[in-house]
């Protein structure tokens, strides 16, 4: 029975937007809204994926899970803070 994003989050106690992007990153697409529906096997990759398994289909099953504002997992950062090389300047004008 198809569930809409937004009544899933409140149940999980998450941001709709979070539980939106979170659908992009273990691959369940075309849910871009919170009013979408998700049927039953995504809910249950979403659950797998929260409870610490890896749902994404295409993932190398390495990302370690982070913890939102409402304490359920959302997926991991990109890069370690304070990682990311440092900006080059803008060309001078001649």
């Amino acid at each position: 029975m198809p569930v809409r994003i937004y009544a899933l989050a409140k149940e999980l106690k998450l941001d709709s937007k979070e539980l939106v992007d979170l659908c992009t990153r273990i691959g369940i697409p075309n849910k871009g809204s919170a009013l979408a529906s998700l049927e039953d096997d995504e809910v249950s990759r979403i659950r797998k994926y929260l409870a610490g398994g890896n749902a994404a289909e295409s993932g190398s099953g390495n990302a370690t899970p982070v913890r939102g504002s409402g304490g359920a997992a959302i997926g991991a950062p990109i890069r370690e803070p304070g990682t990311l090389p440092p900006i080059a300047p803008p060309p001078k004008e001649k």
